[in-house]
């Protein structure tokens, strides 16, 4: 965990701390006072909680979660100021996408002539209000 930018994922650590042992571990303490966990099924000994690992995993997986919605967040904000939508369905995406362009034109002109809509989005009409 670095601070104060994991600040918000401390409560994976705490739980990490008050995780109880699983059975069959047990603490144990070497001749020099050090704990280790011994399993007293397996016979095997390990120097890190046995829950650990898990909580590591917890904390990772929190972390990209955390990243991917920042760099999308990001991403999101760069095509807003470029005038180009992420939902291609979103009318902002016609402002500027080259593909949209003759579509763009045809909702003009079908604004300008003043018809009645019959199957347009309501998206679509939306956009249209707003730059009509």
């Amino acid at each position: 965990m670095k601070f104060p930018e994991d600040e918000d994922l401390l409560y994976i650590a705490k739980e990490g701390l008050k995780a109880p042992l699983p059975d069959p571990w047990r603490p144990c303490k070497t001749s020099k006072d050090e704990i280790y966990y011994f399993n007293f099924t397996t016979g095997e000994s390990i120097w890190q909680h046995p829950c650990d690992q898990y909580y590591k995993k917890q904390f990772q997986t929190a972390k990209q979660n955390k990243l991917n919605k920042k760099n999308q967040k990001k991403k999101h904000q760069q095509q807003q100021q470029k005038g180009i939508s992420a939902n291609p369905a979103d009318p902002i995406n016609f402002l500027g996408n080259p593909q949209s362009e003759k579509l763009k034109n045809e909702l003009l002109v079908f604004y300008h002539s003043k018809q009645k809509p019959i199957s347009f989005s309501r998206n679509i009409l939306i956009w249209c209000l707003e730059i009509g």
